[in-house]
């Protein structure tokens, strides 16, 4: 970047500036000789250098700014950043800069032609106008078009106002994949998919080798228990067999979609959810424990929480005595998660066939981060189409 230079503008710059802004520029001369054109910008919106803008944000605006008035527009051209991947250095130039590549063509006849003079500088914007109108409409027919041709491929879809609102699908291998490993499924709806902000659920079940798979996906519009239950009573239609039990994080729509669809399927808590809560319910009972205590308490608390070998009674037992010991008997947090023991307890999954082989929804999670991956693809039938 050269040195700032500032300019003092005459009365014939602003005259200039007032009439036709568009061509209001100084020329000057390198000292090799070269000529060159600088625009002439009130000093108010010129960069600069060394002066701190606060944010990367407030830097692109005041970088606007100053291309607005001077009658060029900008565009990002990339960053460098550190280990922690903070923003080291981001770059922005003028929409014009760099010059077009030349492209070949595979056509019948073959020809060399520069991008822009057949139009295709604008060929992926002009796609996406048109795949934004039909975006969902695009995902149904490609979705019916497999159904026609792919055996054992199924799909369910709702629609609202005419909009799409949820789809679920499950391919041949799926269902495959649920006809062996249907005794612990885990569903988690943490990942949003695209600018229409639907949300990607996969249904993740353990194989022999105790490796994840998916044994069906959807993508639903929002979490409350209505989606929930048109999520579930989808999933009874293609499947027609409830899983030996379900694994879930504490949300409440989950709960009350699955108490209403799934009759048999035990419905498991995830524990990794509860348990990183515990730390700061124990400051909240106690503020004033002390570091040993506290270290103490999570001892004995993962000892009894993550034992699948007692009985429940023993479970209780050990429970009582661990909350008197640290005066949590009274505590609302602790006395709720002991009102739902059943729901999160190993000791009350011991008659559920391999009921150890899940117990918190990290496996989900998990494949959600797989997933984003895909976070480039920004249309519904753009990510259905890479997965």
């Amino acid at each position: 970047m050269e040195p700032e230079r500032e300019y003092d503008i005459s009365d014939e710059d602003i005259n200039v500036i007032q009439n036709d802004e568009a061509t209001a520029t100084r020329k000057n001369e390198t000292p090799g000789g070269s000529l060159y054109y600088a625009p002439i910008v009130d000093k108010r919106f010129l960069p600069v250098i060394g002066h701190n803008y606060g944010t990367l944000d407030q830097c692109e605006e005041m970088y606007r700014l100053y291309a607005y008035h001077a009658c060029f527009e900008i565009r990002k051209a990339g960053q460098k950043t550190a280990k922690s991947e903070l923003v080291k250095q981001k770059y922005y130039l003028c929409n014009k800069a760099g010059t077009p590549k030349e492209v070949y063509f595979d056509t019948l006849q073959e020809t060399k032609k520069n991008a822009q003079d057949v139009g295709l500088k604008n060929w992926k914007r002009d796609l996406n106008v048109f795949i934004n109108a039909t975006d969902s409409q695009m995902l149904v027919n490609k979705m019916e078009e497999r159904k026609k041709y792919v055996p054992g491929f199924s799909f369910e879809y709702k629609l609202e106002k005419s909009q799409l609102h949820s789809i679920f699908w499950a391919d041949e291998v799926a269902k495959c994949n649920y006809k062996e490993f249907s005794n612990v499924i885990s569903f988690d709806a943490t990942y949003r998919t695209n600018r229409y902000n639907l949300k990607f659920v996969p249904f993740t079940g353990i194989d022999n080798h105790r490796r994840c798979v998916t044994v069906a996906a959807a993508m639903i519009r929002d979490e409350t228990a209505e989606s929930y239950k048109w999520l579930l009573n989808s999933f009874m239609k293609i499947f027609g067999k409830e899983p030996n039990m379900i694994v879930t994080d504490q949300d409440k729509s989950m709960a009350i979609a699955i108490k209403e669809v799934f009759k048999t399927a035990k419905h498991r808590l995830c524990m990794w959810h509860i348990m990183r809560k515990v730390p700061s319910k124990i400051q909240e009972a106690n503020p004033n424990i002390e570091h040993k205590q506290e270290k103490d308490f999570k001892k004995r608390f993962n000892k009894i929480v993550w034992n699948m070998y007692i009985e429940p009674t023993v479970f209780e037992e050990k429970w009582e005595k661990l909350m008197d010991d640290f005066s949590l008997k009274n505590d609302s947090w602790f006395k709720y998660m002991f009102d739902i023991r059943s729901s999160w307890i190993p000791a009350y999954f011991i008659e559920t066939e391999m009921f150890g082989l899940m117990r918190t929804t990290s496996r989900s999670e998990s494949e959600n981060a797989f997933f984003t991956l895909y976070k480039i693809c920004i249309k519904s039938v753009d990510f259905y189409g890479r997965l």
